[in-house]
């Protein structure tokens, strides 16, 4: 899931938005809920962006996350 986000920022993995730049937790209805760190949300803005949606998957052999930034 933070690869995905990471993707959908632009930037992948690096200086910029680091693994530890998001956190990926469980809403009270199972659905993911996404929280940035100051430099993930400085993107963000600059994105021009106000959210990001982001959609799991998976099975017992494979696991797939899709984000969409939303401005």
């Amino acid at each position: 899931a933070k690869e995905a986000i990471s993707k959908a920022f632009g930037t992948g993995i690096c200086e910029k938005f680091l693994l530890t730049s998001v956190s990926v937790l469980g809403g009270n209805e199972g659905e993911p809920i996404i929280e940035l760190d100051d430099k993930a949300q400085k993107l963000l803005a600059e994105r021009g962006a106000k959210k990001i949606l982001l959609s799991l998957t998976h099975t017992d052999q494979l696991a797939q996350a899709f984000a969409v930034i939303v401005s």
